[in-house]
């Protein structure tokens, strides 16, 4: 079976990134591990502190923040197509589709050459992509995350400019702007990172 010249085509130019990625930033993963520590007080209350209970007490707050995390990672794949669709895909099904006309920004945050998290804004939608598992980087495409924000800032010739926020600018989180967005950029200046329209 023969495929049509068109259909190669497409393939040809069709670029994909996959990988394991969940919705919890660090913020969240601090937030799950101060309720975490909560439910180890309350276990503590009601069995008391016993010696055996005692040696394991401390490890439960970490327990229960890293299954909660491992049951959030989703297989996680992003297609450019023809270099103006950019396909979003959740254990293999279709979640969001758009074009590079309507993307605003990349946000990028992380050290070194590992990006944690990439938060893309388009006109319409946040898709917020992040890696918490940063320590087991044999297992997982940690660089990944990087490449894709890579390709996309040189094929696309985003413009890095300032993450502001209301503490002013941030060290150690990037944005990537659509050159063709300047105008939403002041309105995202001006306003401290918290509009863009």
């Amino acid at each position: 079976m023969t495929v049509p010249k068109e259909t190669a085509k497409i393939q040809e130019k069709k670029k994909e990134f996959s990988f394991y990625a969940s919705p919890l930033s660090i913020i969240h993963i601090l937030g799950l591990l101060v309720f975490s520590y909560l439910i180890d007080h309350i276990i503590n209350s009601f069995l008391g502190t016993s010696h055996r209970y005692f040696r394991y007490e401390s490890a439960i707050p970490y327990i229960i923040c890293g299954l909660i995390i491992v049951c959030l990672l989703r297989k996680k794949r992003v297609e450019i197509v023809d270099n103006h669709t950019i396909n979003f895909y959740t254990k293999g099904k279709l979640k969001y589709t758009n074009t590079i006309d309507n993307l605003l920004y990349i946000r990028c945050a992380g050290q070194g050459k590992i990006t944690s998290s990439i938060v893309f804004v388009f006109s319409d939608k946040r898709i917020r992509l992040c890696m918490p598992l940063v320590m087991f980087s044999q297992y997982f495409k940690l660089y990944e995350l990087e490449k894709l924000s890579g390709y996309l800032r040189t094929q696309f010739k985003l413009k890095q400019r300032e993450h502001r926020t209301v503490f002013g600018v941030s060290k150690y989180v990037f944005t990537y702007w659509n050159p063709e967005k300047d105008q939403n950029y002041k309105i995202y200046s001006e306003s401290k990172g918290r509009r863009v329209c």
